[in-house]
């Protein structure tokens, strides 16, 4: 079986021409940067062994605040996922994370748009939806 290159997913990008981000190793701050796609490139090609690539994610827009995309594909089984929760009782919102294994409570939760792939998606979800609700007086 052939192994799929670790880039794999960022050359499609590429080729769709979708956004590419870059982040220098040598970077105190996690600070992702606009890529071209020649700088994608070579760095994949040359291994250059300096830069992280990521695929830019999507954000969508909630009252005032751009937060990531929420999931809209199951992932694999076995998959972490953060569940971005605003009426989680009996105490507060939260966000909580699982493993991912297809129950029809996920399933309600992805559909609406309440899973995301990280800990501070969820986060920024959670905090972007409870501002709609504050009293802005």
């Amino acid at each position: 079986m052939t192994q799929r290159h670790k880039y794999a997913d960022i050359l499609i990008a590429v080729a769709e021409g979708q956004d590419i981000e870059i982040l220098p190793l040598a970077s105190l701050e996690e600070t992702w940067a606009t890529a071209t796609h020649t700088e994608a490139l070579s760095n994949i090609l040359y291994s250059f062994p300096v830069n992280h690539l990521r695929i830019k994610p999507k954000t969508i827009r909630i009252g005032e605040y751009d937060v990531p995309a929420p999931m809209r594909v199951a992932p694999k089984v076995g998959s972490t996922y953060y569940l971005c929760n605003p009426v989680y009782s009996p105490v507060r919102p939260a966000v909580e994370s699982d493993i991912w294994t297809g129950l029809p409570a996920e399933i309600v939760w992805l559909e609406n748009g309440f899973l995301q792939v990280t800990e501070e998606g969820a986060e920024k979800q959670l905090k972007a939806l409870l501002s709609l609700t504050q009293n802005k007086q």
